[in-house]
């Protein structure tokens, strides 16, 4: 949910429909998109104007999308066989952490890497 949130906020980050249709330039430039609002000279999305839901669900399947080698924002219908492929791919990450228990990711990262846990 933190990695949407911090997405939409980025400039609708790999949801390319809405970044066209919102007319977001790049962020290296501070640009808003179309329905930003000028916020204590921050430029922050306004959620009436720009739907953060329609956002999650352009990147809902982000992570699966790209382990099947498609878009991040891609409207793929992975099939049965497709999905237990992808399954098969996480196993060769070697580690996968959870942004929601990102502290316990990191301790488990450093354990299972022989790291110090700090």
């Amino acid at each position: 949910r933190q990695r949407a949130f911090s997405g939409y906020e980025f400039h609708l980050h790999l949801c390319f429909s809405m970044q066209r249709r919102y007319h977001c330039k790049s962020s290296k430039q501070n640009l808003p998109c179309s329905g930003d609002v000028l916020v204590q000279n921050n430029w922050v999305k306004n959620a009436s104007s720009i739907d953060p839901v329609e956002y999650a669900e352009c990147v809902g399947n982000c992570m699966v999308n790209m382990l099947s080698g498609s878009n991040c924002s891609a409207h793929v219908d992975h099939g049965e066989r497709d999905v237990e492929e992808i399954a098969g791919k996480v196993d060769m990450l070697g580690f996968v952490g959870l942004t929601e228990e990102w502290n316990m990711s990191v301790c488990l990262f450093h354990a299972k890497f022989g790291s110090p846990v700090l």
